[in-house]
């Protein structure tokens, strides 16, 4: 059973497919940490501001996210509300800076 805010969070964010870090940009939170604290149950006071991002992006209402009444999602509804913003908030393009450096190469002894 989904008892507490961690459990549904860890088992939609599982069923989205998402990682933590996604599933925080996406939300609009500055932090992926952010997203394991609640699923730890480290993080009991969310804000509405959070909770709103995460319910909007996995297609939960507040009321099964917060409380755990109503009926979960459904995987379409996940699959339908992660595509939404996915397409509203696209990954930003790596910039030259972002591009990771090339390995060194060892020296010859």
């Amino acid at each position: 059973m989904l008892h507490t805010v961690a459990d549904r969070l860890r088992h939609i964010r599982t069923i989205s497919g998402l990682k933590q870090n996604e599933l925080a940009r996406l939300a609009g939170l500055k932090s992926s940490r952010h997203i394991g604290l609640i699923e730890e149950g480290e993080r009991d006071n969310i804000t509405a501001q959070t909770a709103s991002g995460l319910c909007e992006v996995l297609g939960m209402s507040l009321d099964w996210f917060l409380l755990g009444k109503g009926d979960a999602p459904t995987a379409e509804e996940i699959a339908t509300a992660v595509a939404a913003a996915e397409l509203a908030n696209p990954k930003p393009a790596k910039s030259a800076d972002d591009e990771e450096e090339p390995a060194a190469t060892e020296r010859a002894s």
